[in-house]
């Protein structure tokens, strides 16, 4: 008799899981991206921005944690890459390779978050890794990124850097002086979760 009792409650548990799994749905969707580069000059720092980007999926789950359910790709367009400066951004499109190669690729494969060591109160921070596509070269990445929550919104908010010999891109020069080959990047994409109820089934 108790064997039958705890089958039973068993099954009911189940039951209300996958009720309440069935009833309740977040969808996560992009809201915003915002990406930012700075080229450094032995004279000056070369700032930009990048203000398309496509993302054509967002693959994350939020539970616990928030995870990745499949790669995401993240795409810029190269001509709306902007110095502020007409002259400055074509010599920029020649070096990356414009018009043959029209696009940053950015492929997202791992989304992992770090531990904070215990007894301290640390913001929420993950791993994002994968690999990057610039002038037909691709490169591996890896980048720490604080996240936040507000309300219904996710931010993460983040750097890397690439080095422009890596993917054969030749550094212009200003003044008989050449840039650093090093660019840094930064970027913050804001995401917008919404939780729904399904209606239930009366029939």
């Amino acid at each position: 008799m108790v064997k039958i009792l705890a089958k039973i409650s068993l099954l009911c548990f189940c039951g209300f899981a996958f009720f309440l799994v069935q009833s309740l749905s977040s969808s996560i969707e992009l809201v915003r991206t915002k990406v930012q580069f700075t080229a450094y000059h032995p004279l000056s720092k070369v700032k930009g921005i990048c203000s398309d980007i496509y993302i054509d999926n967002v693959n994350i789950q939020k539970g616990s944690t928030l995870r990745l359910t499949n790669p995401m790709v993240a795409i810029c367009d190269v001509k709306q890459m902007n110095t502020k400066n007409k002259k400055r951004n074509r010599h920029m499109r020649k070096a990356i390779g414009y018009p043959e190669y029209k696009k940053v690729i950015l492929e997202l494969h791992k989304l992992r978050k770090k531990t904070s060591p215990k007894g301290k109160q640390t913001p929420q921070e993950y791993t994002l890794s994968g690999i990057i596509s610039i002038s037909g070269e691709k490169r591996p990445f890896s980048s720490i990124a604080s996240v936040s929550q507000v309300a219904n919104q996710i931010t993460f908010d983040g750097e890397f850097f690439v080095v422009l010999s890596d993917f054969g891109i030749p550094r212009p020069s200003f003044l008989g002086l050449k840039i650093n080959d090093t660019v840094d990047l930064k970027y913050r994409i804001v995401l917008s979760v919404t939780t729904a109820t399904s209606p239930k089934n009366t029939h």
